[in-house]
């Protein structure tokens, strides 16, 4: 028997309690929606499309960087003095008056010039600018006789630029000088005018003649080359 002022105690199990299922909390709880003037969530921004919401294309690959040298060719020093000792030749002659009263000072500057120009393009500059080589030889009876040389491979080994600039330069200080002998004949400039003309003109003719030579021989040795195969091809086919 229990005293009354006693608590009682229950021990048995409570019925199980209903649990209220709640829904998870959405990002735009936290993060409120922020429209801008363009359209589309300002925290998940759309990506940016062109025009009729068509993505842009790939990025392409880099454009190739562009070659911002003076000279496009690969022997620029040999290309500096060939076109220095022209240039220094003509501008000698032409202000040199300005500079110096004495008519033999201009004469032998500009002849120095010419003479330093006329073996450079000939043993340098035409040797490895446009792989050609040329020179005169005096025979015993008093004939002469031109001598040309040229890589055997010189088609492949010059630069298109060296070669273009090589026989722009050349000829054009041949015919500046032709054209400055014209125009002094009545001068007594003259003489230095002539020196001019006639070692640029020779220079470019000697040039000239080299490469038509050098291409008569690769044409001489493609007409072989093509003899021999049709050779090789008749012996072939008695064979058979």
């Amino acid at each position: 028997m229990l005293e009354p002022n006693q608590p009682r105690f229950d021990f048995s199990s409570p019925p199980p309690m209903q649990q209220q299922q709640q829904p998870s909390p959405s990002p735009a709880q936290f993060f409120p929606a922020q429209h801008s003037s363009t359209g589309g969530n300002a925290f998940y921004p759309s990506p940016a499309f062109g025009s009729g919401g068509v993505p842009p294309p790939a990025a392409t690959a880099a454009a190739p960087q562009s070659d911002d040298r003076v000279y496009k060719g690969v022997h620029p020093v040999v290309a500096l003095f060939h076109l220095a000792f022209k240039a220094g030749a003509l501008l000698t002659f032409i202000l040199g008056s300005l500079f110096s009263s004495s008519y033999v000072t201009v004469f032998v500057v500009t002849i120095l010039f010419l003479a330093a120009d006329f073996w450079t393009t000939k043993n340098v500059s035409g040797r490895l600018l446009v792989c050609l080589r040329w020179w005169n030889e005096v025979r015993d009876d008093g004939s002469t006789h031109w001598v040309f040389e040229s890589a055997p491979d010189a088609e492949a080994r010059v630069n298109a630029f060296d070669k273009w600039f090589f026989w722009i330069t050349t000829g054009g200080n041949f015919l500046v000088w032709l054209l400055l002998a014209i125009f002094n004949l009545m001068s007594s400039r003259l003489p230095m005018t002539i020196v001019g003309a006639v070692l640029g003109g020779a220079n470019f003719i000697g040039f000239l003649k080299c490469s038509r030579d050098a291409k008569k021989r690769v044409t001489q040795f493609m007409l072989e080359r093509a003899a021999q195969q049709q050779g090789l091809v008749r012996e072939a086919a008695r064979a058979l």
